[in-house]
C-alpha cells in the first residue's frame, strides 16, 4: 500500500506502533519530511534505509518505582523490568 505516495504537501509523520509494518513505497513523497517514531523501531528503519529525516520520541524505557525500571524491545514485542524494590501503584485492581 503506498498510503502517503505523491502526497507532497505532507512534511511529516509520526508512528506510534513500535512493530508497525510500513510498506517499501509508503512514503514517497516530499523531500523535506521527517518521520517521527520510537528509537529501535519499524519507523526508525524506514527512515533509516530510505534516506528520510528521523526525529525519535524518545526511548522506550522508564521508571516504574523505587529502583525499578523497564524497557520495551521493539524488535522483540519484549518487556524488562529490571531493579529492586517496590513498583508503583497504577491503580487498584
Amino acid at each position: 500500500m503506498q498510503a502517503f505516495k505523491d502526497c507532497y504537501k505532507l512534511t511529516d509523520a509520526t508512528i506510534l506502533n513500535p512493530n508497525a509494518s510500513i510498506n517499501s513505497d509508503a512514503f514517497r513523497i516530499a523531500t523535506a519530511f521527517t518521520l517521527h517514531g520510537w528509537e529501535g523501531s519499524t519507523a526508525q528503519t524506514y527512515a533509516q534505509e530510505n534516506g528520510i529525516t528521523f526525529q525519535s520520541l524518545g526511548s522506550l524505557t522508564g521508571s516504574c518505582g523505587d529502583n525499578l525500571t523497564w524497557s520495551f524491545d521493539a524488535s522483540t514485542g519484549e518487556l524488562s523490568i529490571s531493579g529492586s524494590g517496590d513498583m508503583t501503584a497504577f491503580g487498584e485492581v
